[in-house]
């Protein structure tokens, strides 16, 4: 038979309650007889006595049950170089085959405690696989259950279950701290977060600092396979997408170009399969569905400003700012169709042609002109229009100019024809 030394604190080791020599009897060996104290020993041989270092030994057929006083820390023990059982009532400390067992119930059928010869207790298991080892709990939740509970019920305390730990107080859930006193919080073995990290609820309402007041600060950063997708800087609050170093309240990079597919741009705000707006570093786009759509600006109302300090232009069926004449606030590519155009000239109307000592050139003059150049004087050439285009607001002032001459020139005619005919 094995033999193995166990040592067991008395704080941990209650059969029943304390005992003493006279609380233990013997039975003659057929193991029948119930137990008229708080402990019952069956063998064959038992005996009672002390040993050369003065402890109290009880002898099971030559093998020693030895009670121990350490005098240097003042604990109790019980060791036993044997194969024994101790029973009290439906409850066994079994020691053999090198390992103890806590058992109850009928027979003793049922495992509660188990140490193998390593030092690896179970729980609900005879096979443990670590130093403590707990199996056969309940689901975890505000106020009951669990597989291994620290602290009281009637108090604060912290449960955990297979995949959930759960702090409470008094059946009820409490708040969960994680190195509330500072030092690294490693989370998934790569990411190292320090201590000014907190995670609060402040009145129904969820923050995520990354550093206490009055401390260093650090950014946030959402990392994934190496790659920070986003960050948010702790000292301003700039968000980057696709950067670290965002540069303004939101800042993405790493777009595409905006196009009437799906999956393109730098931010869209719609679902995919309907309508749809994209955005990308130089474009606005209103899809529907994969196609096209119609953009509206300011549609319920309000004023639309371009260019507002006519530095830079508009420019409507030209690709690129290229294509943009020079000097000119708006460029359209294409032909425009209007209800009304209103022209506003800052410069003087032709009314001066109607005061005194505007020079009208003379009929043989203007006859001259025209011979030589093919034109009325003031008015751009057909060569011109088709080289520089058509100031629409300067054509109407010089139109008008020719037609308040063209009108002096009749009331010209008109006297001379009433002096001939006088």
């Amino acid at each position: 038979m094995k033999t193995k030394t166990i040592l067991l604190s008395m704080a941990s080791f209650i059969v029943y309650s304390q005992f003493s020599l006279a609380q233990v009897i013997t039975s003659g060996g057929n193991g029948s007889d119930p137990p008229i104290q708080k402990v019952r020993v069956e063998t064959d041989e038992v005996s009672f006595c002390e040993d050369e270092e003065e402890k109290a030994v009880i002898r099971f057929n030559g093998q020693d049950l030895v009670i121990d006083n350490n005098e240097a820390n003042g604990d109790t023990y019980l060791a036993a170089e044997l194969d024994v059982t101790v029973t009290a009532r439906n409850n066994a400390i079994i020691t053999g085959n090198d390992n103890v067992y806590l058992a109850t119930g009928p027979n003793l059928g049922t495992t509660r405690l188990f140490i193998n010869t390593d030092g690896e207790v179970g729980i609900g298991t005879t096979n443990p696989a670590t130093k403590l080892h707990v199996i056969g709990g309940t689901d975890v939740n505000a106020s009951v259950g669990g597989y291994l509970q620290l602290g009281s019920s009637s108090s604060a305390n912290l449960s955990f279950d297979t995949n959930e730990i759960q702090a409470r107080s008094n059946g009820a859930a409490s708040s969960l701290f994680l190195q509330n006193g500072g030092g690294l919080l490693d989370i998934g073995g790569d990411t190292d977060i320090d201590g000014e990290l907190t995670l609060r609820s402040n009145g129904g309402t969820f923050k995520l600092r990354t550093a206490p007041p009055g401390s260093a600060t650090g950014d946030l950063q959402f990392v994934g396979d190496g790659t920070t997708h986003m960050s948010i800087d702790d000292e301003n609050g700039f968000v980057g997408i696709g950067t670290s170093n965002p540069a303004v309240k939101l800042n993405i990079t790493g777009g595409s170009d905006a196009e009437p597919d799906n999956e393109n741009g730098y931010l869209q705000l719609g679902p995919i399969d309907s309508q749809n707006v994209v955005m990308d570093d130089n474009e606005i786009m209103a899809r529907n569905n994969g196609a096209g759509a119609d953009l509206s600006i300011q549609r319920e109302g309000g004023n639309l400003l371009l260019c507002g300090t006519e530095d830079g232009s508009v420019g409507i069926g030209v690709l690129n700012s290229n294509n943009i004449p020079a000097g000119y606030l708006l460029a359209v590519d294409g032909r425009i169709i209007a209800e009304e155009v209103r022209v506003e000239l800052s410069g003087n109307w032709p009314d001066y042609v109607f005061e005194e000592g505007y020079d009208l050139p003379c009929i043989d003059e203007l006859a001259h002109f025209i011979d030589e150049n093919g034109h009325l004087p003031g008015i751009p050439s057909a060569k011109e229009i088709e080289e520089r285009g058509l100031n629409m607001g300067d054509m109407q002032k010089r139109m008008i100019e020719k037609i308040e001459e063209l009108s002096l020139y009749i009331i010209q005619i008109e006297k001379r024809i009433k002096d001939l005919e006088n």
